[in-house]
């Protein structure tokens, strides 16, 4: 087992995910470096960055774990393999006509696409359905948020309660409620 130094600078290439958290579109940031191993250019490390801070714990992790997979100089070509068995129990997002089982399986194949890209695998381990990663983040799925009969009564019974002449009043007597503090 080899494990390799990182050099002063190492060429990377940074690719724009867009992945769908509940009801909004999420944006990550996945850079890969490489090296040039026995003559062949190799993936070295992986970054993440998020426009959400609340995934920076597990994202922090995750990258430390894939390089230091990828700086012991062996095969490394499961990494984007076993990233895309993760399956998200909410279910599949399709992205640019793609179906990925969760965001981790949309890393791993992007994973995999780097690594055919800069020559490290000669060819994909499995068919896949013409995916290019510069298209991969141009489009954002759409979604129709519909309500049901009972979100819909629920909406219009506020909208009337607020346009009854007693709300304000009656608002007022709940915030006075809310301020009185009774300690014994």
């Amino acid at each position: 087992m080899t494990k390799l130094e990182r050099p002063d600078s190492v060429p990377g290439t940074t690719y724009k995910l867009r992945w769908l958290e509940g009801l909004q579109d999420e944006t990550y940031y996945l850079t890969i470096t490489n090296i040039e191993y026995k003559g062949k250019l190799r993936p070295f490390e992986v970054f993440f960055t998020s426009t959400s801070p609340r995934h920076y714990p597990w994202m922090t992790a995750l990258a430390r774990m894939i390089s230091a997979v990828f700086r012991r100089g062996e095969n490394v070509k499961f990494v984007a393999t076993e990233l895309q068995e993760v399956f998200d129990p909410r279910g599949p997002q399709h992205v640019a006509g793609a179906k990925h089982k969760s965001l981790l399986s949309y890393i791993g194949k992007v994973i995999e696409q780097h690594m055919v890209d800069i020559g490290y695998l000669e060819e994909m381990p499995w068919p896949v359905e013409d995916i290019k990663l510069k298209e991969l983040h141009t489009t954002t799925p759409k979604v129709e948020v519909t309500q049901t009969t009972y979100e819909r009564g629920v909406g219009e019974a506020i909208v009337a309660k607020e346009k009854s002449p007693d709300y304000p009043k009656a608002r007022q007597h709940k915030e006075d409620l809310d301020d009185f503090d009774v300690r014994f």
